[in-house]
């Protein structure tokens, strides 16, 4: 097993030392476990709509995967660029904690790998995500897709704008062709990449849960 330091992370990244670990523990299950499970899902939409409700399920299913695709990608994004360490997301090896609001708040994984075959790996987990999903809760794969591809670009547009060294640099550029090249052309086609930082294409709909306001930075939508 590899010794990973996630508390090392600098800010903005240093919540995701919560997100991620390398102990099993005994309410792990595996990803693939999960993603036959739609009653997790389920439970899920009805959690975040007692909490941040009354509203439409189908906002609360995208805030569903949000919370997935953030505490997800964030980390294995910043510590493959930050510290060249690239972590074994397969969905084979995966393992994930589901919270008692059943959604998913840790991920268990124990091996690097090379970079392109954990980025490989992201985009897979990425797409099972939303398969599982949109085959649970009938909504749209671009509604999913876009929470997924605003918070890659969003996490590369911090990590390029944290003063990093050449190579660390080089990592971002490397991220973002090898992410292209495994998602055929579409990748961020959901989210507006010229703008700095990104914003999104497909509204994610918080606002139609009652606890919560439109986002102000990331909206396509005129505020």
């Amino acid at each position: 097993m590899t010794n990973l330091t996630f508390s090392s992370l600098p800010a903005p990244f240093g919540d995701c030392a919560a997100h991620i670990t390398q102990v099993p523990g005994p309410t792990d299950i595996g990803l693939k476990d999960l993603v036959r499970d739609p009653t997790i899902i389920e439970r899920g939409i009805h959690a975040i709509i007692a909490k941040w409700g009354p509203g439409d399920p189908i906002a609360a299913s995208s805030l569903w995967s949000y919370g997935y695709f953030l505490r997800f990608l964030r980390p294995i994004l910043a510590y493959g660029v930050l510290s060249d360490v690239w972590l074994d997301v397969t969905c084979e090896s995966l393992n994930v904690v589901v919270s008692d609001n059943h959604t998913v708040g840790k991920f268990v994984t124990a091996r690097q790998l090379p970079q392109e075959t954990t980025l490989q790996a992201l985009v897979a987990n990425i797409a099972l995500i939303i398969d599982y999903c949109c085959g649970s809760t009938g909504t749209k794969e671009r509604l999913h897709r876009s929470n997924a591809e605003f918070l890659i670009f969003k996490s590369l547009d911090h990590l390029d704008n944290m003063g990093l060294s050449t190579e660390q640099l080089v990592r971002v550029s490397s991220t973002r062709a090898i992410l292209q090249d495994f998602s055929t052309g579409q990748f961020g086609r959901t989210v507006n990449t010229h703008q700095c930082p990104p914003t999104r294409r497909v509204c994610c709909l918080r606002d139609r849960l009652a606890g919560l306001s439109r986002c102000a930075v990331a909206c396509p939508l005129s505020l």
